[in-house]
């Protein structure tokens, strides 16, 4: 499947839960990791979450960046 995308995945594993499929990817956290969890997600893969990875480890999004609550920004708040 080609979404054209500029990332690399390099694992996958679900929730113990099994409700969410987290996909870890090389690349910062930008437009092409939404597309993905949203291009996942349409073809049936249910909630996605896309956990970009850098050679440092998990990249985060610092907290001031996310506006006020709920709105898509992939916090959990």
């Amino acid at each position: 499947m080609q979404w054209g995308l500029s990332l690399e995945l390099i694992d996958l594993e679900w929730t113990l839960d099994r409700q969410k499929l987290i996909l870890y990817v090389i690349c910062d956290r930008g437009p092409d990791t939404t597309k993905l969890a949203l291009q996942a997600a349409a073809s049936g893969f249910g909630v996605v979450e896309v956990q970009p990875v850098s050679s440092t480890g998990l990249v985060t999004i610092p907290q001031s960046s996310c506006g006020s609550g709920g709105g898509g920004c992939g916090c959990d708040h």
